[in-house]
């Protein structure tokens, strides 16, 4: 708090972020935070967040699903890119907007491209079905499946066996048909896309589960 006492008061209807990086060098990374605003009781009407560093600019930011279920509209969680000054307390401010709601679907699309890399995911199974590096493939098939194993009840691994092998006789996950309680939901389905992150969410069943 005592590296709080120096941050300028905050403009009105608007929200402080402070972060602070205990690195001895700038850092560029992403920073995740919720926060409730003022309620927003008209569905015409939809928030727009906007996020400031400390020179007034304007960062790169995503609405992203908050960690609870509460379908309420005014918390929100937010993944925003910066650069943290050294060894300080980084000030961020969040502005909200309401504006006539214009809210669109996530287009269906299961690949990411970038200058990097490109990575692409089955639409039928939900798997990784392609990650290339600089031009390089890295997966000759469908990776990260889930498996089932059968294992004790030691959460801590500490038999001999345990230190070298994850349980026995794995059993593949297999996708889940959306049906019963889950009938509303795609397979697989795009649940966040924006200028930081998307994130392909993919229904699996095993036995009850």
């Amino acid at each position: 708090f005592c590296l709080a006492e120096g941050l300028k008061k905050i403009n009105p209807n608007e929200y402080c972020i402070a972060v602070f990086n205990y690195q001895p060098y700038k850092l560029q990374t992403d920073v995740v935070f919720e926060f409730c605003m003022e309620k927003n009781t008209d569905p015409a009407f939809m928030p727009v967040i906007k996020i400031y560093d400390a020179a007034r600019r304007e960062l790169p930011m995503q609405v992203i699903k908050e960690d609870s279920n509460v379908s309420i509209d005014c918390r929100k969680r937010i993944v925003f890119s910066c650069e943290l000054e050294p060894l300080s307390l980084n000030r961020f401010d969040v502005s909200v907007e309401l504006v006539p709601n214009a809210k669109k679907p996530f287009e269906q699309e299961f690949s990411v491209r970038t200058p990097y890399y490109t990575a692409e995911v089955d639409g039928q199974t939900g798997l990784l079905r392609s990650f290339c590096l600089h031009g390089k493939e890295y997966l000759q098939k469908e990776g990260f499946g889930l498996y089932v194993y059968d294992d004790n009840e030691d959460p801590w691994a500490m038999a001999p066996e345990q230190l070298t092998r994850v349980g026995e006789d794995p059993v593949p996950v297999s996708p889940a048909r959306a049906d019963g309680i889950f009938r509303h939901l795609r397979q697989v389905t795009v649940i966040e896309d924006g200028v930081i992150q998307k994130t392909v969410e993919a229904l699996f069943a095993y036995g009850q589960s």
